[in-house]
């Protein structure tokens, strides 16, 4: 009898022993899974990191494009500001939890609805799939990205842009002196950023029309109504609606508002009024 007693001991001893060893590992493997994952193993050897903000404008059918600011967080969870740039829906901001594709490097933005939210890292960019998982190939298909940005120093030039009047003092590389006399106004414009709107005086007429900024200092105007007066100043009017349709980036130095095309001069300069 004592001798049975000795075995069934040992056999408890021994099932105890697995069970923790068992218990053990599992804690490591769960360990390894939230410290490891694959944007983790992406980022590895490179000096950058994969959390952070990213910003572009996606393609939109019914709005002039759709401004999207997704914060990728370091305990896998996201945040997430839409906002339907020229259409009456309001800005929408969405979270959720980021659920990774450890074969594919992709991942998903779980609870993001209102947008596709499925995406991929493309060096220090996340990529918009398509909702098949699969990139999108076409003459487009570079509207689908979204760049890293530094905050601090984005965040920096929007203030110095945004909810502010600005004075055209040249244009093509030609001083614009303002006009004299009461019924001629200076050449003028203003960004809202609260509704994405930029308005002004031209030199004749009164504008107004959606603005967009992405990846920093990129800047694009969509389309723009005016009234329709004939002034002496039409000329000037004139270039300055040519050179909003081009420009696709800013800049702002010593106080001076840089309109540009890609990396050339900048074409149009104003000066920030008081």
């Amino acid at each position: 009898m004592f001798k049975y007693t000795i075995i069934i001991g040992i056999f408890l001893i021994f099932i105890i022993s697995c069970s923790q060893v068992g218990k053990d590992s599992t804690q490591q493997n769960k360990n390894n899974i939230s410290d490891e994952n694959p944007a983790s193993r992406l980022f590895k050897n490179r000096n950058s990191e994969w959390d952070g903000t990213y910003k572009g404008f996606l393609p939109c059918t019914d709005c002039n494009g759709i401004e999207t600011f997704i914060t990728l967080n370091k305990d896998n969870t996201y945040n997430a500001k839409i906002k339907f740039v020229g259409s009456d829906t309001e800005s929408q901001e969405q979270s959720g939890k980021i659920i990774w594709n450890e074969s594919t490097e992709d991942f998903i933005l779980e609870n993001l609805n209102i947008i596709n939210n499925r995406f991929v890292f493309d060096d220090n960019n996340i990529v918009q799939l398509a909702k098949d998982g699969t990139r999108i190939i076409g003459s487009d298909q570079e509207e689908y990205v979204l760049n890293k940005i530094n905050t601090s120093t984005v965040n920096d030039m929007y203030s110095q842009l945004l909810d502010k009047k600005w004075r055209l003092i040249e244009i093509n590389g030609s001083k614009v002196i303002p006009p004299a006399g009461d019924k001629l106004l200076p050449v003028e414009i203003t960004f809202d950023s609260k509704n994405s709107l930029i308005s002004g005086h031209a030199g004749c007429n009164n504008f107004f029309g959606n603005f967009g900024i992405s990846t920093g200092t990129k800047l694009f105007f969509g389309k723009i109504s005016m009234t329709k007066v004939y002034c002496p100043q039409i000329e000037i009017e004139n270039l300055l609606m040519q050179n909003l349709e081009k420009t696709d980036n800013f800049d702002i130095i010593d106080g001076i508002l840089l309109f540009k095309k890609g990396k050339g001069v900048p074409h149009t300069k104003f000066k920030l009024i008081d």
